[in-house]
């Protein structure tokens, strides 16, 4: 078998556990795994007869795991079960957060077949993974408000059976019908109900109108997670309090990296989004779907790192380890820069991470210089 062997040298590095970074350090990888971190320079013998990218004091660090977006797969869209994008909308939107530094991305759609996120995976170099609301009533609160994407080949499937496909978590549980919510919350109470029987963690909408039931929910189950708890719907001081109540009963509390800095449509101030990264409140960070218009999360970032609110540890670790730890399934042996794990890596500006130069995915290349790279066919020309 031959021996593939990367190693990126002479870079600051962050990996990704919260707490450790270096101020110059160089990866070894081989055959798409981490075999070493060294701080310092490479030892001579290290790098003998190996690939050495110099990084030339940019910033190394994990992918990005994105763990709730919206419109990547082939599979119907939304809890309505709206139909699915065109393939050149989905390519393109996940070549977006490729650019963006994102190794690993999470469809919280609910109701696509792991076919149909399949036909994605295999011309894409992310890791794209997927979520499951096959169950009645879900089926119910869909046919109610729209329904019309969902066809037989869904309908067949059960939570149970997704999960055993390879589906990595229930939701996004959320409230489906217009003027009426019955059966949606009860469509949420019985998505927790599969996640606590099958032990796996459960995305559901935060905002004014489910934070109560996501409340019941997380009292019943600790694998609750509150999607977008820094919903534009609340203000700033209630989406606080309620974040607070959340982390009593052991939930995860998700905050959207919205539109603040970009589109400006859903939310044109990342007021509550910096509130709750200030007190601490936050454990993970996505971009939900944003109407199509989502900023880049390292670009969040990095704007509460410039105005003093985080620090480069918490707000890396934000989107991913922790995204890691929190969705097991997601992203197993990824996340972190550490002997054994995956090597997918991003190299950023090292003091500006939203400016991301080089996308590592399993020890290749996916984007270097800011542009993608011919090592994977993955329709980037056909489609952007």
């Amino acid at each position: 078998m031959v021996t593939m062997s990367l190693v990126l040298a002479n870079g600051g590095l962050v990996t990704g556990d919260g707490e450790t970074v270096f101020d110059e350090a160089s990866v070894i990888i081989e055959d798409g795994i981490i075999k070493e971190v060294l701080e310092g320079t490479p030892r001579a013998a290290a790098i003998k007869d190996v690939n050495v990218v110099d990084v030339n004091g940019d910033l190394i660090m994990p992918g990005i795991i994105n763990g709730h977006t919206h419109c990547i797969t082939m599979g119907p869209h939304f809890a309505h079960g709206a139909p699915a994008k065109s393939k050149p909308e989905v390519i393109a939107k996940l070549n977006e957060h490729l650019l963006q530094g994102t190794t690993s991305i999470l469809s919280a759609d609910g109701f696509a077949t792991l076919e149909e996120v399949e036909e994605v995976n295999r011309i894409h170099p992310m890791n794209i993974k997927t979520t499951t609301i096959h169950s009645p009533l879900n089926f119910k609160a869909a046919d109610l408000v729209d329904g019309s994407g969902l066809r037989e080949e869904h309908r067949k499937f059960t939570i149970e059976k997704m999960l055993n496909l390879g589906a990595v978590a229930v939701g996004e549980l959320r409230e489906v019908e217009s003027g009426r919510t019955d059966t949606s919350f009860e469509g949420i109470a019985e998505g927790v109900m599969f996640a606590k029987q099958y032990n796996v963690p459960v995305i559901i909408h935060n905002a004014a109108a489910t934070v109560e039931k996501v409340l019941e929910c997380a009292r019943e189950y600790e694998g609750v997670i509150a999607a977008h708890s820094n919903h534009f719907s609340f203000q700033t001081e209630e989406a606080i309090d309620y974040a607070k109540e959340l982390k009593k009963y052991g939930a995860t509390i998700d905050i959207l990296s919205g539109d603040s800095f970009g589109a400006k449509r859903l939310v044109p101030s990342p007021e509550t989004t910096f509130a709750m990264l200030s007190e601490g409140l936050a454990d993970i960070m996505t971009t939900d779907y944003m109407g199509g218009h989502h900023d880049a999360i390292l670009l969040v970032l990095q704007k509460a790192i410039e105005n003093g609110i985080i620090d480069l540890t918490y707000a890396l670790n934000l989107a991913t380890y922790k995204v890691a730890q929190v969705i097991p399934r997601l992203a197993p042996y990824r996340g972190l820069i550490a002997p054994g794990f995956m090597a997918d890596i991003i190299i950023t500006d090292h003091d500006d991470i939203s400016k991301v130069k080089t996308v590592i995915i399993e020890g290749r290349f996916a984007v270097r210089n800011g542009e993608p790279t011919p090592n994977f066919k993955f329709g980037m020309q056909e489609h952007m």
